[in-house]
């Protein structure tokens, strides 16, 4: 994603702003009052030499003028600056960033790019050439700006590149640029097109963490016309889909040849089910809606429309209410977004602004008016029938978030009365409606794990304690019912050194802190989401509360990933290892309602799908786990304990099993399966070193495996 930002004017051939070899460079401060889309304004940088070599366009992108655009304008931290090694040439240069984020903007990016006075014309050419050299194994945008030809707003076209420790030459034909996804959602009537007749400027743009620091070295650009010898492919950077295949279960092979032994058996008791909804995922409400087939494949049983961004989104108007008039960013109808969680599959859930909104004139409006209104809109006609809610996005941290909004900490007591008030409007409207649906309504969505999950008043109690034991009292006027039904919370585990890029205690550690989550006695000493010393048991705690002050609640985790941010710069093997391994304790924890965050986004190291909707790494053990993991979930016995992780489920006859070997070694493993006929399916598998083994038996006959295995081979 390209999100809104301002000029910083470092400098340009014609100022002497930017120095030449040796000689320290001119800065220009920030220019203020720049229009939201001003940063899609991405320069365009030419070689000439390389250019010449090449067949050159015209001679206007010879000297163009470099500008560095830091994070939203409005609330700029970031910064940059250019370095030439020509007094003439605008290339070659080295391009140093800085990142960091302020309570008004939490996502650091920069662009650095350079502007041509007018637009040029590469109709006649068909790809491009580009050397760069960035960071080792991390992803930023080629942006080429055009002149849209319905609206002539400038309009931004990207095509995501991995840079390496060395220089790279990037081949790009012109058909791997796509419209920006964010910015035609905020241009509604603009083109699909891409004007490669009214070019105004190429650039680079990098997302990063607060501290985060680097440079890109960007030595030659070329533009050349036919068929583009060896195009670059982003996928081969990335990682290849599941190794598929059978395996006859008639033979067990030879004996003793393994190590490690797992049993499963059928639960005992009462029967322990997988939720349906635990395999849900967050949208992100600043891009376009993602193609539906890929969403569609993932089977994501409900998809939230949530996060800060939410809190400031007034549903009636279509904008997000950002302090500036300038940055009041439209996003997709609700409507729309109901329509394509319909057509993929999913229940919508959308977050509810609990803050409302109070402009500098003195207008605006009350949450629980604008909350009630939504569900007269959304569940009046035939296709709405909206039945997930939840009410405002981390309320506790809206000081740091929103700090405008609301510049002091809120309470868990005016968290209780915003609750009561806006849940008591919207269960109101749905009963107007007398169509017989019914609403579910999720809160608090606190995300203050770090201090035990308190509000951020000194001296406060349990925030969970208290709103639950408030919220008892809160009824449904038509029927009593309580007003609320799901407890739900948000928990990003964080593993980076303070303002580094990676984890501290190294990758491994990770797959052993996955224990905070249901171990009661584990001792927390990696994971910076909680004190160190404490003893976490998340899922043993919420249950507690719920037992002592809800019976009868269910429970959610709507928003959880490893880091809410883009670059912390974890191997991705690990957090696929640890989302694995955590899928299976949520549905072993008795989890009714996850989320993931997030299926869609522009930051690689937490996103299914890109904002060009290709697949990462992290869109493959959803999919497995959603497809395949599902049914009565089943007893097991690892021999040696921690030998593997194993999570089992039976679908009438048929059984899946998720293995997640977490040593980097080959494990050959015995697994014996007690069928409900009371027979055993007993076979051996070799689990590859660091890998997620998918293995599903067919009855009745249970001659062979279908396995999946994910994992070092298929993401390194």
């Amino acid at each position: 994603m390209i999100i809104p930002g301002e000029y910083v004017i470092v400098g340009s051939p014609k100022s002497g702003g930017i120095r030449a070899a040796g000689k320290p460079a001119k800065k220009f401060p920030a220019s203020r009052g720049q229009a939201v889309y001003l940063v899609f304004l991405l320069s365009f940088c030419c070689y000439g030499q390389g250019l010449q070599a090449a067949e050159s366009p015209a001679k206007e992108f010879y000297s163009a003028r470099w500008r560095v655009a830091a994070d939203s304008g409005w609330a700029a931290s970031s910064r940059g600056e250019v370095e030439l090694y020509s007094r003439t040439k605008s290339l070659p240069a080295k391009l140093r960033y800085s990142f960091n984020k302020n309570n008004l903007w939490q996502w650091p990016e920069i662009t650095f790019s350079l502007d041509l006075p007018k637009a040029g014309d590469l109709s006649g050419f068909s790809w491009l050439k580009s050397r760069l050299r960035g960071p080792a194994n991390e992803e930023m945008y080629l942006v080429v700006t055009v002149e849209d030809k319905n609206t002539g707003a400038l309009k931004p076209c990207i095509c995501r590149i991995r840079t390496a420790g060395y220089p790279v030459d990037y081949k790009l034909p012109f058909s791997a640029f796509v419209v920006s996804p964010d910015w035609t959602v905020r241009n509604p009537g603009s083109s699909p097109d891409i004007e490669w007749k009214k070019v105004r400027s190429i650039g680079m743009h990098k997302k990063g963490s607060d501290g985060g620091k680097g440079s890109i070295f960007w030595e030659r650009l070329a533009f050349y016309r036919g068929d583009c010898p060896s195009p670059y492919d982003i996928e081969k950077d990335r990682s290849a889909s599941p190794r598929h295949f059978l395996v006859p279960l008639g033979k067990r092979g030879r004996k003793n040849v393994y190590s490690g032994r797992v049993e499963i058996s059928s639960a005992k008791g009462a029967s322990r089910t997988v939720s349906r909804y635990l395999y849900g995922a967050n949208l992100a409400s600043w891009l376009d809606l993602p193609e539906e087939e890929q969403v569609r494949l993932l089977r994501p049983a409900f998809l939230r429309l949530g996060g800060p961004f939410l809190d400031r989104y007034s549903w009636s108007r279509g904008i997000y209410t950002f302090p500036r008039s300038a940055l009041r960013m439209r996003m997709f109808p609700l409507d729309r977004f109901v329509r394509f969680c319909r057509a993929v599959g999913s229940e919508p859930m959308i977050q509810i602004n609990a803050l409302g909104y109070r402009d500098e004139s003195g207008g605006g409006f009350s949450a629980d008016k604008e909350a009630a209104e939504m569900v007269r809109y959304l569940n009046g006609g035939p296709g709405g029938g909206v039945k997930f809610f939840e009410i405002g996005n981390e309320p506790f941290i809206w000081h740091r978030t929103h700090p405008d909004l609301h510049p002091q900490p809120c309470s868990a007591e005016e968290y209780s009365v915003r609750f009561e008030k806006i849940a008591g409007a919207m269960r109101r409207a749905q009963t107007e409606l007398q169509n017989g649906r019914d609403i579910k309504i999720f809160a608090p969505a606190i995300s203050t794990a770090w201090q035990g999950w308190r509000d951020c008043l000194d001296g406060e109690e349990n925030a969970v304690e208290k709103f639950l034991a408030e919220s008892a009292s809160f009824k449904d006027e038509a029927d009593g019912r309580p007003l609320l039904d799901v407890l739900s919370f948000h928990l990003f585990n964080c593993f980076a050194a303070e303002g580094g890029r990676e984890a501290q205690h190294g990758n491994a550690a990770l797959l052993d802190a996955t224990a905070v989550w249901w171990k009661k006695d584990y001792v927390n000493s990696y994971d910076k989401a909680f004190a160190a010393g404490d003893k976490p048991a998340v899922l043993p705690r919420f249950r507690k509360w719920i037992a002592d002050y809800g019976p009868g609640l269910e429970l959610a985790v709507t928003e959880f990933n490893i880091e809410s941010e883009s670059m912390i710069n974890y191997d991705m093997l690990w957090k696929v290892l640890y989302l694995s391994d955590l899928y299976g304790i949520l549905a072993e924890g008795g989890v009714d309602y996850a989320a993931q965050f997030c299926l869609n986004s522009s930051d690689q190291n937490i996103a299914m799908l890109d904002d060009t909707g290709k697949k990462t790494a992290l869109y493959h053990p959803f999919r497995l786990y959603s497809n395949y993991f599902s049914g009565v979930l089943m007893d097991k016995k690892v021999v040696p304990e921690d030998w593997v992780s194993v999570y089992a489920s039976r679908q009438g006859g048929d059984y899946t099993l998720m293995a997640i070997n977490k040593a980097n070694e080959t494990r050959d493993t015995e697994f014996m399966v007690g069928t409900d006929n009371g027979d055993s399916v007993i076979f051996n598998r070799r689990l590859p070193a660091l890998s997620l083994s998918c293995i599903r038996l067919k009855g009745p006959a249970y001659k062979e495996a279908e396995v999946w295995e994910y994992g070092r081979a298929q993401i390194h």
